[in-house]
């Protein structure tokens, strides 16, 4: 019997409502918040290959070893029975994740002084909600030459690579990605960044999702990222978009995390779950947090914010509910899927 056998094995008896997941992982009901589940959901994950566990409920992780301590197996027993099979895991784990953009040149860095520029605090932010804790840490500002918000864009490895602006309502498009706003302070023009190669916070929040066996939470733009970061969830990345691009799903692959898409309610958001749950679940465990219609994640409380994470659900499930006749409904989702990717 192989490694994965044993442990889809090991799986099967002490889990229940067991059933394969994505790629070579196994789902199941989570042992250890029963009598918290009275319906019994299955939000437990682990992987066959490596032996790591989650549960997006209660957050209960580990490797193998630390399941069959918690589910009651005697440290003797531990030692005795499965000790070679733990040591072959350990062996075989893979090297840490390098979640490198594919080419390191694409954008440059730039100097981190330069945000010294945008040490104004953006008191409309302050004014919806977020504290100055949250702003100062994903060092957001204010450029009032160009009467712009400011958020940093920084690359996987958390170099600056580009500025990105937020006008107010009404004073045309919604968010400007600077070029030629450098040539204000007299540096030259920045190259245009390419915004695709780019997975906002991902350069914080892959390294804990890594370490810490968690999954990583997917917004759409950037004040939902920092709403759910400031709500506790701090595995949170963005996609500046509600579309995800081949190099973020790469890089989310890479990772290896299980992913909770949280994007936006209406009817872009919804898309842009299928879209990006069809390309994500040929190789991750995918779940879908429930953002009520017409809101996104920073219109909810804290109370919202932590239910619709730790009660999302797996997204073909979430998928099958959605209306028919819709662009997310299931014969669209059908017609996506025979699509090239």
């Amino acid at each position: 019997m192989s490694d994965q056998e044993t442990v889809r094995a090991i799986a099967k008896q002490f889990l229940r409502k067991v059933k394969p997941g994505a790629s070579e992982q196994i789902q199941a009901e989570c042992p250890f918040h029963v009598s918290d589940n009275p319906h019994g959901s299955v939000t437990f994950a682990m992987s066959a290959s490596r032996g790591i566990f989650y549960c997006f409920s209660c957050h209960a992780s580990g490797n193998l070893e630390k399941f069959l301590r918690d589910i009651g197996v005697a440290p003797l027993t531990v030692e005795l029975q499965y000790k070679q099979l733990l040591d072959r895991l350990r062996l075989s784990a893979p090297p840490p994740k390098d979640i490198r953009k594919f080419d390191p040149h694409v954008n440059e860095p730039l100097p981190e002084n330069l945000l010294g520029i945008f040490d104004y605090c953006p008191t409309r932010l302050l004014e919806v909600g977020f504290t100055e804790k949250t702003l100062r840490s994903f060092d957001i500002g204010y450029d009032p030459y160009h009467n712009m918000v400011t958020f940093p864009l920084r690359d996987v490895d958390g170099h600056l690579v580009g500025i990105s602006g937020r006008r107010p309502e009404g004073e045309g498009p919604r968010y400007k990605i600077y070029d030629k706003e450098y040539m204000t302070w007299g540096l030259p023009a920045q190259r245009k960044t390419e915004r695709s190669v780019l997975l906002w916070n991902a350069h914080r929040a892959a390294p804990e999702c890594s370490l810490a066996n968690r999954p990583i939470i997917v917004t759409e733009g950037f004040k939902a990222c920092m709403w759910v970061w400031q709500c506790g969830f701090t595995n949170v990345v963005a996609l500046t978009g509600s579309n995800i691009t081949l190099e973020q799903m790469w890089i989310l692959e890479q990772l290896g995390a299980p992913v909770v898409l949280m994007l936006d309610g209406d009817a872009a958001g919804r898309d842009g779950t299928v879209r990006s749950g069809r390309r994500l679940e040929k190789a991750l465990n995918v779940r879908v947090a429930r953002i009520p219609e017409e809101e996104q994640p920073d219109d909810l409380s804290i109370e919202q914010v932590t239910h619709a994470i730790e009660e999302a659900v797996v997204f073909q499930l979430w998928a099958s509910k959605q209306p028919r006749g819709t662009p997310w409904s299931t014969g669209t989702e059908a017609r996506w899927a025979r699509m090239p990717r």
